[in-house]
């Protein structure tokens, strides 16, 4: 999650409980982390869910509590 974040915001390296804005982050970032979560992890995510879950940790919480898959058995399933 943390990756995610990072990469959206054109940061390396951030902390999980930075918030989104603080990192430069705006409406369209929330929506590409939004989509890139939903296909990842499978789950129904909206940009809405990420401007209420700002920091990668309770987003994170939120993808977690939402039941997640498994990516790297996505990629396996998304395979055969």
């Amino acid at each position: 999650m943390l990756t995610a974040f990072g990469q959206a915001l054109g940061y390396p390296d951030i902390d999980p409980q930075h918030g989104l804005f603080d990192l430069g982050g705006d409406s369209l970032t929330a929506t590409k982390l939004a989509a890139w979560a939903g296909s990842t992890f499978h789950v129904s995510v909206k940009a809405s869910d990420v401007l209420r879950f700002q920091t990668p940790s309770s987003f994170a919480a939120l993808i977690e509590e939402r039941g997640a898959g498994d990516p790297a058995e996505a990629k396996e399933n998304a395979a055969s």
